[in-house]
Formats: structure tokens, sequence, C-alpha cells
């Protein structure tokens, strides 16, 4: 992963900054890993 926002990447396309962060988000779940979850929960 880098460094970059979701609106930096998002803004020299047409993409919606909105869009492009629920797709994020549908990764990070779809590839979480049972760390990740832990840590989610610890946090929450």
């Amino acid at each position: 992963m880098t460094d970059r926002t979701i609106a930096e990447v998002a803004s020299p396309t047409t993409l919606w900054p909105k869009e492009v962060g629920s797709w994020v988000a549908r990764y990070r779940k779809e590839h979480a890993t049972d760390q990740d979850i832990q840590k989610a929960s610890e946090s929450a």
C-alpha cells in the first residue's frame, strides 16, 4: 500500500472519493487476517 489518501487516488480520475473508499473497505474486509480482525475488535 502507498501513503496516498483515497481523495488523492480519486482526484485525477472521474471517481468519487466515497466510491473508492467503499472499494477499499470491501477489499480490506475480504482480505483481513485473523490478526486484523482481533486488532479491530480490541480498538472498538
